[in-house]
């Protein structure tokens, strides 16, 4: 604490020494390239060229690092993030770290792991899996259910905790963002083409979902202390996108599962809509408000859906409209306020950066400022940033004629 001190101290003082600013050069510096990485399960995944993830990217001029695999658990990735060097790599340089998990560790035991029972592998369709589900089928599964879950919830809570609890540690910089999970059954039952008797013993199935992702007690009497979306709601050092609110909908709202997903294939991977849905809804939690918008406004325009979304679901037509009206903004090195001259101004803010980070607080500048604050360019923040904007901004109010890129270079950066 007393060297951030000095540190302000000093930056305070050379304020009241010169308020000259110093313009950048027509050969600005541009800053390394801002780094996206995508770990998890369907809620990223996707068989396509386009994802949530490479929205993501795209809107903010990034490289992108795609590790997401449709049936992941939450276990899965994390042995991965704990022994893929490659990952582990990728996850240091990362600016932004987008994440999905959870899904496929409550589905599996239920639509997936009951073969005597429910066998989803063996159906191409949601009406011939629900209709293969009768009522006598469905009661007998429920008791396995009740018995085995509230286990199954909370190895998933801690593989969840562990998970993010690992990324952080590998990276005190990124925004991580990890979306809530939505109810892979979260549909319109009135549209699925099978008789009330199983529609009934489907929608007991859904609700019970519900309780293993919110918490509660089922009508089997499974109990679910911390359900998986109250556990990634109350997570540390994260931005959550809770899609999963958005998805079920509210009293008297459709359930949005045959829009958004393409589950009626009992395909769980995203619509194009549903894709463009959960990029903006991770744009807007961790408040990424400066990029392309224009991505995002001609991924909407060319779903067609930008005439349908706002009936079925105002607020995530809103969320989309939003990120689509951002601008890009060009950060050169060093003008982290993108006023294009390297000021006290940069430095201070670099500084402020580091010690919201140090304290495990939200970031207040954006991937690409804290890519232009990044002096020595070892993916991170520190006071060392901090010091050398300072110097090259004093030597060249004393007068001199300093090379920027030269300057960093003998100072090291990379």
């Amino acid at each position: 604490m007393k060297k951030l001190w000095k540190t302000m101290t000093a930056l305070g003082c050379a304020a009241a020494v010169s308020a000259q600013i110093l313009p950048l050069t027509a050969f600005a510096i541009e800053p390394t390239q801002v780094h996206v990485l995508a770990l998890g399960d369907e809620g990223l995944a996707s068989a396509a060229d386009t994802s949530a993830a490479s929205y993501v990217a795209d809107y903010l001029g990034a490289t992108l690092s795609d590790y997401t695999q449709t049936g992941k658990k939450a276990s899965d990735l994390l042995t991965e993030v704990e022994s893929d060097a490659a990952l582990q790599a990728d996850l240091v340089q990362a600016d932004v770290i987008l994440l999905s998990v959870g899904v496929n560790d409550l589905a599996a035991p239920i639509l997936y792991e009951n073969a005597d029972l429910l066998d989803a592998s063996q159906y191409t369709s949601l009406d011939d899996m629900v209709n293969a589900l009768s009522t006598s089928s469905a009661l007998l599964l429920n008791d396995r259910l009740a018995a085995s879950m509230p286990a199954i919830v909370e190895s998933a809570n801690q593989s969840i905790e562990a998970l993010v609890q690992a990324i952080y540690q590998k990276n005190t910089s990124a925004d991580i963002i990890i979306q809530t999970v939505s109810n892979p059954l979260a549909v319109e039952f009135t549209k699925i083409n099978v008789s009330d008797n199983r529609r009934w013993a489907f929608h007991q199935l859904y609700e019970y979902m519900e309780v293993y992702l919110n918490g509660g007690k089922t009508t089997n009497n499974a109990v679910i202390a911390e359900g998986v979306n109250q556990k990634i709601k109350s997570l540390p050092h994260v931005s959550v996108s809770d899609f999963h609110d958005a998805f079920v909908g509210a009293d008297g709202e459709e359930a949005l599962g045959f829009y958004l997903t393409n589950i009626a294939s009992l395909d769980m991977r995203f619509t194009e809509i549903g894709k463009l849905v959960a990029a903006a809804s991770a744009l807007d939690a961790a408040g990424l408000t400066v990029g392309n918008g224009s991505v995002l406004a001609d991924a909407y325009a060319a779903t067609g859906e930008n005439a349908t979304l706002p009936a079925l679901r105002a607020s995530l037509d809103s969320v989309i409209r939003t990120a689509a009206g951002n601008a890009q903004t060009v950060y050169a090195l060093g003008d982290v306020n993108a006023d294009a001259a390297v000021t006290l101004d940069d430095a201070f803010l670099t500084l402020q950066q580091y010690a919201y980070s140090a304290a495990g607080g939200k970031h207040i500048l954006q991937p690409a400022q804290r890519r232009a604050a990044d002096a020595d360019n070892d993916g991170k923040l520190s006071m060392d940033d901090a010091f050398l904007w300072l110097q090259y901004y004093s030597m060249c109010a004393a007068g001199q004629d300093v090379d920027l890129e030269a300057f960093l270079v003998k100072n090291g950066r990379n």
